[in-house]
């Protein structure tokens, strides 16, 4: 028996693999753990208008962030699956393309854990007493002539605390910077899905530096609005004690200023007054503190949001495909028990896998031509076999050449049906050495329903994983390698 060769580091993929998911679950359980602060955070920015609509925008970049953040976590540690079971694969591959191997298979390795089991959002934002001054019955607020701002102070430095508390965690700031250095664990790994793995990678770690972004800017925000309040109230306290000391030219009273949370209160300690004897000094004042007022939202900008550069929403797309490329289960090891196949059965995976594949394919693709009953008896009895067949999850390669007009079908975005039967192979590198060299296209695929018929094939060594006719694809990204020249094009099975 010959040895094992193995020409791939395959603790590169573990290793990442294992990295990724534990700086993933690292990144969400700092994000998570603030939930608590910012749902104790609710009905913080007050009621009027411009607070309503400031609210608004909070509210939307908050779920953003979460959601998104979620999402990347998912991704991330959804990828990092699959970079397990690539490295299981091309231990698997390695071992079964020595002929005669009677080594045991290679152990399954341990899967990462769930990252993220739950996304909580925290309550609606907008919210408050309703009046952000009591004026002791002397009208002032009447005379004001606007909402005078009501947003809690406590409330808002809280959620300010619990942003910047979460921007600066080291699971969730180094996210990215992690995400890069286990992208470079593979410069020195010349496998066929090297070029994607760094690109997937980056991706992640563009989402992850936007997040982070986004959650300085709800932090820096949520800070502005509260120091921009308190600013306020202590000159409106200022205002409201000097007219305390007017008003006691007339009135013997013993005037209370208090700056609360979300309003100020003006206490005349019970004084017993005719208001017409003060009206023209509150009219005074009345100004000063709308001014006031004034500033302070012109100031602040509220009506106009969350203020960032910020855009966490625009990874969503480049998040979900990736999260797609997730195996569903353990790494899938090669069916060494047959199923209940009978001859027929038998027959029709064996014919395919030598020349039979040629003519029902052919009919299959031509859509001018229906195929014999001949023909439609083999395919009929090849998908009943196929059907019988456990199903086999993960990545599988297929090399193949196709006209520029078929090509053409094969674009981002979209699903493609492929009326004929597809056959791809569990080796990472292809089903032979001579197909890559010999083809023009190159389709990396993860599969769902394909089904593994080594036991029955005419060529083993080509550990085919084979689709029934008529399965659709979503297609994920394309390009062109530039070293080999080949069109790459990465699909999920749908």
């Amino acid at each position: 028996m010959t040895g094992t060769v193995i020409d791939v580091d395959t603790d590169v993929y573990t290793t990442a693999g294992t990295e990724l998911s534990a700086a993933a679950g690292a990144f969400w359980k700092a994000i998570d753990g603030k939930y608590e602060a910012l749902s104790q955070c609710g009905s913080m920015t007050g009621t009027y208008d411009e607070a309503v609509k400031w609210a608004t925008s909070y509210d939307q970049r908050t779920e953003e962030t979460l959601r998104t953040s979620a999402l990347l976590a998912q991704a991330a540690n959804g990828y990092a699956l699959l970079l397990v079971e690539m490295g299981y694969n091309h231990l698997l591959a390695d071992h079964e393309s020595t002929m005669g191997n009677s080594a045991p298979l290679p152990p399954k390795p341990t899967l990462p854990l769930t990252a993220v089991t739950e996304c909580r959002i925290p309550l609606p934002s907008a919210g408050g007493p309703g009046e952000g001054l009591i004026d002791g019955g002397i009208e002032l607020v009447q005379q004001v002539g606007v909402p005078i701002p009501d947003g809690d102070t406590g409330k808002l430095e809280n959620a300010r605390d619990a942003w910047n508390g979460m921007a600066a965690d080291a699971a969730v700031a180094g996210f990215a910077a992690e995400l890069d250095r286990i992208a470079g664990l593979f410069q020195t790994v010349t496998t066929v899905e090297g070029v994607f793995i760094d690109e997937d990678l980056r991706k992640l770690s563009a989402a992850a530096g936007e997040c982070v972004g986004m959650m300085g800017d709800l932090g820096r925000s949520c800070g502005d609005h509260r120091d921009g309040l308190a600013d306020m109230r202590t000159k409106m306290a200022d205002e409201l004690r000097q007219l305390a000391i007017d008003i006691a030219e007339d009135i013997a009273m013993d005037a209370a200023i208090t700056i609360g949370l979300s309003l100020v209160t003006f206490g005349t300690g019970g004084a017993a007054f005719v208001v017409g004897r003060i009206a023209q000094k509150v009219a005074k004042y009345a100004p000063k503190i709308k001014h006031l007022v004034d500033a302070f939202k012109t100031a602040k900008n509220l009506d106009k949001g969350i203020g960032t550069l910020h855009d966490v929403a625009k990874h969503k797309n480049p998040l979900e495909t990736i999260k797609s490329l997730e195996p569903k289960r353990a790494p899938t090891t090669p069916n060494k028990s047959k199923p209940d196949l009978t001859d027929n059965d038998e027959m029709a995976i064996n014919s395919y896998s030598g020349m039979g594949f040629k003519d029902l394919n052919e009919v299959l693709r031509n859509p001018h031509v229906d195929p014999t009953p001949a023909q439609q008896q083999r395919i009929d009895a090849l998908n009943n076999a196929l059907d019988k067949l456990p199903n086999h999850e993960g990545k599988v390669v297929r090399h193949t050449n196709l006209p520029p007009e078929v090509l053409e079908k094969y674009q981002p975005g979209h699903t493609v049906t492929e009326g004929a039967f597809t056959s791809t192979s569990r080796n990472p590198k292809g089903a032979t050495e001579l197909w890559p060299q010999a083809s023009d296209v190159e389709m990396q695929i993860v599969s769902k329903t394909g089904k593994d018929v080594q036991p029955w094939s005419k060529s083993p060594e080509e550990q085919e994983i084979l689709f029934k006719s008529g399965t659709e694809f979503n297609v994920l990204d394309r390009w062109v390698d530039p070293v080999t020249g080949r069109t790459v094009i990465r699909m999920v099975e749908r």
